[in-house]
């Protein structure tokens, strides 16, 4: 099993089975979810979960969905200013 990959260079296993379930971009919490599960297990860090999020969002090769998990990955993890405040809302990504 891989902690993390970019999106070429990745044993087929794994990857291309979550790109598959990427029909829309509402799939991504539920692959996000599947990847959690190699944070508890191997203890990665959980930006590398957003980077294999990317990575198999990129093998779907749709824009739409590469975007949505990037600004996922921004959302959840990125750095904020002091006092920055945002919504906790479905739609804001």
């Amino acid at each position: 099993m891989w902690l993390f990959f970019d999106s070429d260079n990745y044993p087929a296993t794994g990857g291309d089975t979550l790109a598959e379930r990427f029909k829309e971009k509402d799939d991504a919490e539920k692959i996000l979810v599947r990847l959690s599960e190699i944070q508890l297990r191997f203890e990665a860090p959980v930006s590398d979960i957003y980077r294999n999020l990317i990575a198999v969002a990129q093998r779907t090769k749709q824009p739409e969905i590469i975007t949505h998990c990037e600004k996922m990955q921004k959302f959840y993890i990125g750095s904020r200013v002091m006092n920055e405040r945002f919504p906790l809302r479905k739609d804001l990504f």
